[in-house]
């Protein structure tokens, strides 16, 4: 028995003369089929509404001898684990004091005032910071070809979080993402990502995510040293915070849903979201500032054009 991709069951049929397998899945995505066909032995590429996706790791074996009644329902793969490896971390919704708390010291800028109480509903964020691998298997309609042209490797992809993209193209990636998956992705809102990066409702009260000490959970530029370190490094490599997640102080600067605009006092409820302005929020700090600590704080703030291209990445939210 062959494997969606899709996460949807769907009615498959076998075409002989073809070779080719073709589900409509059950609640239409799309409004459209995806179609399967062998690549290679143990492998298939899928046709979908959205573009090919190449390679698919399965057991195809025993392809052309593959048969199915109208009524045949086959079991889904997990895209997002086992095509993408795209790993979220369950949130639990909780109220947070978001702006320049006491552990952030004389270091915070006055867009990080005035303090405010936000209660957010729990959601889903990724553990590591979007991966060159990840981008291009959502983006691109012929993935090995992009890796094959590049001369670069899926291992070499897989390690690095992907850095250089707009805002919109971030936007892009989660639409793409959840189209294909029938869940809803988007980019955290800048309190989704504040609330995640002092470790929810497991906070410690750490002035970096994850700890008091740079050094242990934040990639970042020696700037006595030489230009070696002026670097994108592996993804997951330093300790993460109390949830698990790795590299939001540092690595990569990350985009969020908000327009960028000054704090109130009031409280609120899941603020944020992609409203109408000239900025963009930006939030963790990347591998390019310099390490004495400032840009990496979890309160830190700034902000940039949405069609800036220039060493910001991003991670994505997952609302169940």
């Amino acid at each position: 028995m062959l494997v969606g991709i899709l996460g949807h069951t769907g009615t498959w049929t076998y075409n002989e003369e073809s070779s080719t397998i073709t589900c409509i899945p059950d609640d239409e995505i799309g409004e459209s089929s995806t179609v399967f066909y062998k690549v290679n032995d143990g492998q298939l590429r899928a046709e979908t509404p959205l573009g090919s996706l190449d390679y698919i790791k399965q057991d195809a074996a025993d392809f052309e001898e593959y048969t199915v009644d109208e009524s045949d329902y086959v079991k889904t793969l997990d895209y997002v684990e086992n095509y993408l490896g795209l790993q979220m971390v369950y949130v639990e919704g909780g109220m947070f004091t978001m702006g320049c708390t006491p552990e952030q010291g004389d270091d915070c800028a006055d867009d990080e005032y005035p303090l405010h109480q936000v209660t957010l509903s729990s959601y889903y964020i990724s553990k590591y910071e979007v991966t060159q691998a990840q981008f291009v298997k959502v983006m691109y309609p012929n993935p090995d070809e992009f890796v094959e042209s590049n001369n670069c490797s899926w291992q070499r992809l897989a390690e690095k979080p992907m850095s250089g993209v707009t805002w919109y193209k971030a936007v892009e990636f989660c639409e793409r993402l959840s189209e294909m998956t029938g869940k809803k992705y988007v980019l955290p809102t800048e309190a989704q990502w504040e609330f995640a990066a002092r470790g929810g409702v497991e906070s410690k009260g750490y002035k970096y995510s994850g700890s008091d000490n740079i050094e242990e959970v934040a990639w970042c530029w020696d700037a006595t040293a030489d230009l070696s370190t002026l670097t994108m490094h592996k993804v997951g490599t330093k300790r993460p915070n109390e949830l698990g997640i790795y590299d939001m102080s540092g690595n990569v600067e990350e985009w969020c849903a908000d327009v960028y605009e000054s704090y109130s006092s009031e409280a609120v409820t899941n603020h944020g979201g992609y409203n109408f302005g000239l900025h963009r929020v930006v939030r963790g700090g990347g591998y390019s500032f310099d390490r004495r600590g400032y840009d990496y704080r979890v309160s830190y703030r700034s902000f940039s054009v949405p069609d800036n291209d220039l060493f910001i990445g991003f991670r994505v939210v997952c609302i169940p």
